[in-house]
C-alpha cells in the first residue's frame, strides 16, 4: 500500500508523539523569555568548530553573519533563534541582531564559559551535562525554516521542524555557500 508520504512530512510529528523533553528543560518557559513560538520563527546552525577546537574571531563572527543572512531569505520577518558549538559565534549572533534591529535569540547557558557539548566527543555520564545541546536541538526542530551548517545535527534540526523544506546550507565542510538549498 503505497503513499506519497515521506519522513520529511511525518517526521515533526511522529518524533512529538514519541518524545517528551524533560520538564526541567523548561522548554516552554524558554520559548516565552525568547518571544519564540513553535513554527513561527527561522532558526540557524553553525557547527563553528566542526574539525577544529578553534577558529579565529574574525572568521566566526563571519560565519555567524553569514548563517543568519541566510536564515532572513528564508524568513525576512523573523524571529530568529541562533545555535552553535562556539561562544564567539552565539555572541556574534546576539550582535547581528542589534546591529541589524531584529530578534535573535540564543540560548545562554548557566555556565556562560562553555559551549554545549557535542554528543560524540564530550565524556559526561550527566544528562543535565547535555541539557543546553538538546535545547537546542529542540529549539531548532521548532523552527519553521532553518539555516543550517556541518554534521548531522542541523539537518536533525530540519526534519524535526515545522517546514523541512524550508532549508538553506550556508556552510559545507570549511566552504562558506551562498545559502544554496540543500
Amino acid at each position: 500500500n503505497k503513499t506519497n508520504t515521506t519522513y520529511d512530512l511525518v517526521y515533526h510529528d511522529l518524533f512529538r508523539t514519541f518524545f517528551e523533553p524533560n520538564p526541567n528543560m523548561k522548554i516552554p518557559q524558554l520559548l516565552d523569555s525568547m518571544g519564540l513560538i513553535p513554527g513561527e520563527y527561522a532558526a540557524a546552525h553553525l557547527r563553528a568548530l566542526y574539525r577544529s577546537n578553534n577558529r579565529p574571531t574574525d572568521a566566526l563572527v563571519k560565519m555567524a553573519r553569514h548563517a543568519l543572512d541566510c536564515a532572513r531569505r528564508l524568513r525576512p520577518e523573523g524571529p530568529y533563534y541562533f545555535a552553535s558549538d562556539g561562544k564567539i559565534a552565539t555572541e556574534a549572533a546576539a550582535q547581528y541582531g542589534k546591529d541589524n534591529d531584529v530578534h535573535v535569540a540564543t540560548l545562554v547557558t548557566s555556565n556562560d564559559t562553555a559551549s554545549p557539548l557535542h554528543l560524540d566527543k564530550a565524556n559526561s555520564t550527566s544528562p543535565e551535562d547535555y541539557y543546553a545541546t538538546f535545547i537546542d536541538l529542540y529549539l531548532l526542530g521548532s523552527s519553521r525554516c532553518l539555516s543550517y551548517s556541518n554534521g548531522g545535527y542541523g539537518t536533525y534540526g530540519l526534519i524535526l521542524g515545522y517546514n523541512a523544506s524550508c532549508h538553506s546550507r550556508h556552510l559545507k565542510n570549511r566552504q562558506q555557500l551562498d545559502c544554496v538549498d540543500g
